[in-house]
């Protein structure tokens, strides 16, 4: 039933393209934070034109980081991505840890809350009893699952499809926006902000997370076609259209006037329906569903790439390393979905969460998880995690000015402009996340011993073997 796949014959398995890698970072990029995240950034900032300005620093920031990646990904083209950089510049061992945090804990946690996220949507249109929420997660973690399962084809194909139908969704917000303003009166872009609400720095986490998961095109690399030119492309391309995209959507955002933005939840259906009435208020919420499905599914196609490498790479997860004979890394997209599917049970149920309280007190918490201060479960597991991510992109920033030292005549087809500025300010905006993700959780992010123990002792058998 599995193979693995040979290494001797590497154009054998360069079957996506320029636009499926481009899609793969639309996709995972373009979530559920453009919807849920305007008022949060609105009520930080005097008006729209400030917001706007601050979208276009997230998003050349993130753009920075995609030309760090973009150097590293065409310099050493393997399929393990970040593992592989870190591996290189500071040792196998943390190579080794930051896989293991990602298929074990960060990318299950990032399908997860998607998933919870396209549960609130479903049972808000549907208006169903919160005891099937639960359910319907799981549900929907599974759909995705087992397109993956499929193989690369369809796997790539759902991707195009889900990416297509979520661009088509927002040309609908868009074109609300253009209705709307087309009435005339429109309210007032900008309003004094209440004492000490002003806070540019607390508007540009939320930006700046609305553009995380980008870097997971980084793990298809050995599967791109002419990857030392298509990588680059999709990597800043990828990021810059996010960008116009989010930029179009807040223009049609601004319709509403500045003291709606504030207050509203999900400014795109206030939007919707302002312009086409009911039937508006349905097509966002399917393309908020579409959206979270859009990311749920990208991000289990690009990670469980990072499954098979970790099982190429290291003995201990050699069981991860095979492929099936149509071309889907099925036992890492097992892996994926099972762990999503223990969390959803862990964090998305009553009973669940009290287990997770006694182990968190068993580990010398001050109390139990204050899951309502997070808004909910899946956002305070994503919220514990976050320093993890951070404390990674912030190391690949490093290890990127570590190899240009070391590694000098590694051939780099990509090149970073204005290097070295650009890598410091990657790593500038990575240590400013990781602050403020540290803050925002308190005593919480003592919890991510949770998968980096585990892991460094799944690393102590990997040297036993090796030895």
């Amino acid at each position: 039933m599995h193979q693995s796949r040979p290494d001797s014959d590497p154009d054998s398995r360069r079957v996506l393209g320029l636009w499926d890698a481009v899609s793969l970072v639309l996709g995972v990029v373009i979530g559920t934070s453009i919807f849920r995240s305007p008022s949060s950034i609105f009520s930080s900032l005097p008006g729209v034109g400030s917001t706007l300005c601050l979208w276009v620093v997230g998003g050349v920031l993130s753009i920075l980081g995609a030309f760090c990646f973009a150097e590293l990904a065409t310099a050493w083209p393997e399929r393990g991505g970040d593992v592989t950089y870190l591996s290189r510049g500071f040792g196998e061992w943390l190579g080794f840890l930051l896989g293991w945090c990602r298929i074990m804990v960060i990318i299950p946690a990032n399908v997860g809350i998607m998933s919870f996220a396209f549960q609130d949507y479903i049972m808000q249109g549907a208006g169903l009893d919160a005891r099937f929420s639960p359910w319907i997660s799981l549900a929907a973690v599974v759909a995705m699952t087992v397109i993956n399962l499929t193989g690369v084809q369809s796997g790539r194909r759902a991707q195009n499809a889900l990416t297509a139908a979520k661009l088509i969704g927002f040309c609908i917000v868009v074109l609300a926006g253009v209705l709307v303003a087309a009435k005339g009166d429109l309210p007032a872009m900008s309003a004094p902000l209440k004492q000490g609400a002003f806070n540019p720095g607390l508007a540009l986490v939320f930006i700046l997370f609305s553009f995380g998961g980008w870097n997971d095109a980084v793990y298809i690399v050995a599967e791109l076609k002419e990857p030392q030119r298509n990588l680059p492309r999709a990597l800043a391309g990828g990021v810059f259209a996010v960008l116009l995209v989010y930029l179009v959507v807040n223009l049609a955002y601004a319709t509403l006037g500045i003291d709606q933005l504030r207050h509203a939840d999900v400014p795109a259906r206030d939007l919707s329906l302002r312009a086409f009435g009911v039937t508006g208020g349905v097509l966002v919420t399917g393309l908020m569903m579409i959206s979270a499905l859009g990311a749920m599914h990208g991000t289990i196609f690009g990670g469980t790439r990072l499954a098979v490498a970790m099982g190429e790479r290291y003995s201990t997860l050699s069981w991860l390393g095979h492929w099936s004979k149509s071309g889907a890394p099925t036992r890492g997209v097992w892996l994926v979905g099972v762990n999503t599917m223990l969390m959803v049970c862990a964090v998305g149920t009553e009973s669940g969460r009290a287990l997770v309280d006694r182990t968190a007190l068993a580990l010398g918490s001050s109390g139990p998880i204050p899951w309502s201060e997070y808004q909910g479960g899946f956002s305070t597991l994503v919220a514990v995690v976050s320093p993890i991510f951070w404390v990674f992109f912030l190391l690949t920033g490093a290890v990127q000015i570590l190899l240009r030292v070391t590694e000098p005549d590694t051939p780099r087809p990509f090149r970073t402009p204005l290097y070295p500025l650009t890598p410091i300010l990657f790593m500038a905006t990575s240590a400013y996340m990781l602050y403020s993700s540290v803050m925002y959780v308190k005593w919480l992010c003592l919890l991510v011993i949770l998968p980096v123990i585990p892991g460094l002792l799944a690393w102590g058998f990997e040297r036993s073997r090796r030895r």
